[in-house]
């Protein structure tokens, strides 16, 4: 092991930034993943913390919450509060640093405080201009692994709640921390190890030239302690360590520089080699890829130096990074892939990692949507990032992530489609996350791999259409064998759909099951999987249409008795549901039972199931709003059960549930009523529902609403109430009802569907899109017909 220095014992102690006895610390911005771990350790290491943002990403609320930060989505300075601590993004004139001025109070960039933090310790600092935040994920998953004592603050969450963001040990003198050169607070860090992954340009607005940001990390390596660490195949590095003393400098990466290299086999996977303590060694790299194997020997080469032992299965269990390579949907016939790559550097690294990846599932296309983050990146790398996207079979194009940047020319989506169209592609721009959900198809149209590409808010977009996509099934072969299951479950082939859906119209499905309980349950999907059967679980068949020729795969519904159950749990305050139970019935029994906050599930006609994986919701309440925690069966069979806080949910999905299948949940009401007083609620809200909503069989709304106005009122105003095709009726009650009057078909329903909007384009000059689902295909590939 390479000596190193004593911990700085004379150097300024966190405290000495602020007035003396302020323990009261106000983070704002506090949900960004830089400022969330941040807040986190300070609260650890014994201060008071609050913290502000505009919105909270599920995942860093809970962390959040849970180290007993007091948060607030008011932008409202604390009076208690004697320090303030700020992202970069936050500019001066934001109201609550303009309000910590107006009181005198010390306010500081985040990157300040970190760097205070880290000269009270010994810091291995990870740097670089990109692979920070995954590689500082290897050294704490392997550190923790040898029994190493240390704190750690991360840049991202890790997958799965495996591990929290941050961790503060008293009692060690260890620190281990990425330290971000964007913002220019890298100067005043002086870490023991400095390990360095790359020196791509980037941050031209605080470096104007690739020497300006050279020189800042050679300064950082002249201020480290006892060692820089650096990349053996980067020949800027190595001309830049050509000033700092030889002893200080170790490489890493290839072979010879260091007792571990990296090797690619025939096959395209990455290996790691090499040998530790005169004994040879060689095992995976975790999560695949060249630069996942450089990341990996960039780890081994910190753990060397400190001299700790080489275990081979350190990362067999690593759970990954939340956006770095990470798989949100995986089935036979489509992958979604979640990236935060957003320089050319980390797009160049990440695109043979892609197209491996798509080789491997047997998938025909690589789709790209990509988010470029802030104006002057993408202004000045452009052309590059053109080059890089026209790899891709489809290219489309989210609006540039400013981030705190105000609107730059030059460095828009429109422009980086301008540059593609120079290479022979044609991209898409999509516009907003919003705009790009109503944009992107129901049901891909090839067999493909998604790449959702980004550092902005590309994620929100990513898990909705991993949502959307989570049914999707190749279709069926030819002869297949049963599934398996107990007598008591039902299997049949062509089962009529139309009796089981509202509407009552449309095909028959290939299979039709209704398994009996969990163990029949995990048998069918599992026979689905290996079959690369499409599957749709069906619950009360609302909000449906099922097309003329019905579904070419599985569909099963949690119809059995066991299903069904609905216990109320005194001890514990919680009512016990299966999935296959009806809203409206949980509603109900509620009532009966005193146990109030129910009521907006009487409007919803599902089942627990279906509302689950849709996170439905009526007269303001939505689904998830009364969950205290949800057992489900992932497509695979395996059984889970997480809480709440271990879920992400959203408007109309639950990433977890997208390719799986609820169980049951156990719902905690929101108080406790006189039955009575909830009743007449009940009566209320079903009152107004018979009044404004036909009798007769229908799918619910037929369309969407357009922004300003409603699909109901454009068709009422188009004269339309009551105008049919067949036996299919625009209601009368209500315009965007269509009802079955008796014997209609599916093919009435959409020729309807498609006069209707045909009318109302031309009297009110909107196009309206149908809201109701169409399992096996897509309104676009019908409506085009």
């Amino acid at each position: 092991m390479r000596e190193v220095g004593n911990r700085n014992m004379e150097a300024r102690e966190i405290e000495g930034l602020f007035p003396q006895n302020t323990r009261r610390l106000f983070f704002a911005g506090v949900s960004g993943m830089g400022m969330g771990p941040l807040a986190i350790i300070m609260k650890q290491a014994g201060y008071e913390v609050f913290g502000y943002d505009k919105e909270f990403a599920e995942g860093s609320r809970k962390w959040l919450e849970e180290s007993g930060v007091i948060l607030s989505e008011e932008p409202v300075l604390p009076a208690e509060a004697g320090v303030v601590i700020h992202s970069s993004a936050l500019r001066r004139e934001h109201p609550l640093l303009q309000a910590a001025e107006e009181k005198a109070l010390p306010v500081f960039r985040r990157g300040e405080i970190l760097a205070a933090l880290s000269r009270t310790r010994k810091l291995i600092a990870v740097v670089g201009s990109h692979g920070k935040t995954t590689t500082t994920g290897l050294l704490v998953h392997y550190l923790e692994k040898v029994g190493f004592s240390f704190s750690y603050l991360m840049g991202a969450l890790f997958q799965g709640r495996a591990k929290p963001p941050a961790r503060f040990v008293p009692e060690s003198e260890w620190l281990v921390a990425e330290v971000d050169e964007s913002d220019g607070t890298i100067e005043d860090f002086y870490p023991e190890i400095t390990l360095v992954l790359n020196m791509d340009w980037d941050h031209c607005d605080q470096y104007p030239a690739p020497e300006d940001l050279g020189e800042t990390f050679r300064r950082l390596w002249d201020r480290t302690r006892s060692l820089v660490i650096l990349p053996g195949d980067c020949s800027h590095c190595r001309d830049l360590a050509g000033s700092v003393p030889a002893e200080k400098i170790k490489f890493f990466g290839r072979q010879g520089d260091s007792g571990a290299w990296a090797k690619e086999d025939e096959k395209g996977d990455w290996e790691l080699r090499g040998q530790w303590e005169d004994r040879p060694f060689k095992f995976p790299v975790p999560g695949g890829g060249r630069f996942n194997a450089r990341n990996s020997l960039a780890v081994l080469a910190v753990a060397e130096e400190l001299g700790l032992p080489l275990t081979v299965d350190a990362w067999t269990d690593f759970p990954g990074i939340r956006r770095r390579q990470e798989l949100l949907l995986q089935s036979p016939e489509i992958w979604v892939v979640s990236d935060y790559a957003h320089h050319p550097g980390e797009l160049a690294a990440l695109w043979p990692w892609l197209r491996s990846l798509q080789r491997q599932a047997g998938l025909a296309e690589l789709t790209v949507v990509f988010q470029s983050h802030r104006y002057t990146r993408t202004r000045q790398f452009g052309k590059e990032f053109a080059r890089l996207l026209a790899g891709a079979d489809k290219v489309y194009l989210l609006e540039t992530y400013a981030a705190s940047e105000p609107f730059s020319p030059g460095g828009g989506a429109g422009d980086l489609a301008r540059e593609l169209e120079t290479l022979g592609t044609q991209a898409v721009v999509l516009g907003s996350v919003d705009a790009a959900l109503e944009k992107l198809p129901e049901k891909p149209s090839a067999e493909s791999l998604w790449a959702f590409v980004g550092a902005g808010d590309i994620e929100k977009l990513a898990e909705g259409m991993a949502a959307r996509w989570g049914c999707s099934r190749r279709s069926p072969r030819e002869v297949m064998p049963s599934p398996g299951m107990s007598a008591e479950s039902l299997w049949r082939e062509n089962e009529p759909l139309a009796p089981k859906t509202t509407l009552r119209v449309g095909g028959p499905a290939r299979f039709y099951a209704e398994p009996a309980g969990k163990e029949d349950l995990a048998r069918l999907l599992k026979w689905a999987y290996r079959q690369g059967c499409p599957v749709f679980p069906l619950g009360r068949g609302s909000n449906l249409v099922i097309p003329p020729e019905g579904f070419a795969g599985l569909v099963f519904r949690l119809n059995h008795e066991n299903w069904r159950k609905i216990e109320f749990e005194e001890e514990t305050g919680l009512i016990r549901v299966g999935a296959g139970a009806r809203l409206r019935k949980v509603c109900g029994e509620a009532c009966r039972k005193g146990w109030g906050g129910f009521e907006f599930l009487e409007g919803i006609p599902a089942t627990l199931g279906g509302a689950l994986r849709m996170n439905a919701g009526a007269m303001g309440g939505w689904v998830f709003d009364v969950v205290e925690k949800v057992a489900f069966l992932t497509l695979a069979g395996e059984e889970k059960a997480l809480p709440r806080a271990d879920l992400t949910y959203g408007y109309r999905h639950c990433r977890e549930l997208a390719g799986a299948v609820a169980l049951e949940a156990w719902l905690r009401p929101p108080a406790q009523e006189v039955s009575d007083k909830i009743r007449t609620k009940l009566q209320e809200l079903m009152q107004k529902r018979t009044q404004s909503q036909p009798k007769e069989p229908s799918a619910g709304c037929i369309f969407k609403n357009p922004e300003g106005t409603s699909a109901g009122k454009l068709i009422d105003q188009s004269g339309l109430k009551g105008r049919s095709v067949g036996a299919a009726v625009v209601s009368p009650v209500h315009a965007n009802f269509i009802v079955n009057r008796g014997g209609a078909t599916s093919e009435e329903v959409i020729a309807l569907v498609r006069e209707v909007r045909q009318v109302v384009f031309q009297q009110q000059g909107v196009w309206l899109e149908p809201e109701v689902h169409l399992p096996g295909t897509t309104w676009e590939e019908v409506l085009k017909s």
